[in-house]
């Protein structure tokens, strides 16, 4: 039996453990079925578990943008949150290049105008919005030591006999720093993930010399707003970065475990061709 832990991203506080795996394990199925086949799918015993946490984000001011929440008012909550997404944009400087602001971007202060305006151009309307909402929930899980601890824990209550942790988005920062910290895996496979941020990295509670898993896959869609920065192997020896196409839903946690890739990393089973 391979016992996986999948540790889900962000925007989940409506929803719960039983309602992720509903999602999670069919999407993984296909994954595992794709990279080794139906049979030898079926031979496989693995096992997944969801630790969830979302529901530690119903706290009001911490819950990322609803619907109908796109102003330029609201792009930023407070000063604080202001000067962190600028200090977002210093770290994507190269990737930004001379991109001007787009119309309702332009009452921004000038970094902020640039970002937003260069990911709803670059990677489709709208990513902004993802951007902020995804970045908002990575700024309270990083900046609140006793919030951080409680969402690790989620994590850690479920650890133990793990082989295989499956973490997508937020979650791939979340299980980064509860293996460092609390010892590793057999297999890490990341999804979706923001780590390659210098902002994100800046705010880590772990030594990237440290590794988190034997053998760590990280997937990522160039268009998917959260993995903007780019791979991981750059920043952690060892690490395998799959590009993949997820069609129109970039970050979609359905089109990342759906993919081969996905599957032989969970299993370790090499891809039938």
């Amino acid at each position: 039996m391979t016992a996986v832990l999948g540790v889900h991203g962000i925007k989940q506080q409506q929803a719960g453990r039983s309602v992720l795996l509903k999602t999670w394990k069919p999407a993984l199925r296909d994954g595992i079925e794709f990279a080794v086949g139906r049979e030898r799918r079926k031979e496989l015993k693995l096992k997944l578990d969801l630790a969830f946490y979302g529901d530690l984000f119903l706290a009001g001011e911490h819950q990322p943008l609803r619907k109908g929440e796109m102003g330029v008012d609201q792009l930023t909550r407070s000063e604080e949150e202001g000067v962190y997404f600028e200090e977002v944009e210093a770290g994507l400087a190269d990737q930004l290049g001379d991109a001007q602001p787009m119309k309702g971007f332009r009452e921004l202060p000038p970094a902020l105008a640039r970002l937003f305006s260069w990911l709803d151009r670059s990677l489709g309307a709208g990513s902004a919005a993802l951007f902020v909402g995804e970045l908002r929930q990575v700024r309270r899980y990083q900046l609140d030591d006793e919030f951080a601890g409680r969402v690790r824990a989620r994590v850690l209550e479920l650890l133990d006999g793990v082989d295989v942790v499956v973490a997508h988005s937020l979650g791939t920062v979340v299980a980064l720093e509860t293996l460092v910290l609390n010892g590793g895996v057999s297999r890490l496979v990341t999804l979706g993930s923001p780590l390659a941020l210098a902002s994100v990295q800046r705010h880590l509670r772990v030594d990237r010399t440290r590794s988190p898993a034997g053998v760590w896959t990280n997937l990522y869609d160039p268009s998917d707003a959260v993995a903007c920065a780019g791979g991981l192997s750059g920043w952690w020896p060892g690490v395998s970065d799959v590009l993949v196409d997820n069609g129109s839903d970039p970050h979609s946690v359905v089109g990342y475990l759906v993919k081969r890739a996905t599957g032989q990393a969970v299993t370790g089973v090499a891809t039938q061709e």
